[in-house]
């Protein structure tokens, strides 16, 4: 066996809102199509999103072009909505994706300090955002944390 099992979710071992409004999702695997459908409520109305794959070891190529991919949302029912890829991953550069030689980073940090600098990133865009109004307490926790970061 190959590791890949068949109708496998993602191996997502955190999940959370962090300060300031950003999703943090760390995960060790992709395994099959249904990441893209995967819901959860914590991280549905966060204004940026980390995803954590520094362990990641594995996978679906497929079920990341899912992830990442342009999609388009059908709502079905109030209890069902389906999301349709509209694309594919691939180098503008290059022509060929991430499999087998992985992923050049936008950022190069080390990978100590690389939760530290994806966060700030998120902090920083969650300030473009604006601070009036109800997104004022969302701004100022942004802002305490960005600090805190230093």
């Amino acid at each position: 066996m190959d590791g890949r099992s068949r109708g496998r979710t993602p191996a997502a071992t955190a999940s959370r809102r962090l300060a300031g409004n950003v999703g943090y999702l760390k995960t060790k695997s992709f395994y099959g199509p249904d990441i893209a459908g995967r819901r959860d409520d914590a991280l549905a109305t966060t204004d940026s999103l980390i995803v954590d794959v520094r362990e990641n070891r594995s996978g679906d190529p497929m079920a990341v072009a899912l992830l990442i991919s342009p999609r388009r949302q059908y709502k079905v029912d109030t209890q069902l909505d389906v999301t349709v890829p509209g694309g594919r991953a691939v180098n503008p550069v290059t022509g060929t994706n991430w499999e087998g030689v992985g992923v050049r980073p936008d950022i190069a940090v080390d990978v100590e300090a690389a939760f530290d600098a994806a966060y700030a990133l998120a902090l920083a865009h969650v300030l473009t955002l604006g601070d009036s109004g109800v997104r004022r307490q969302i701004a100022d926790e942004a802002r305490l944390t960005l600090a805190g970061l230093g």
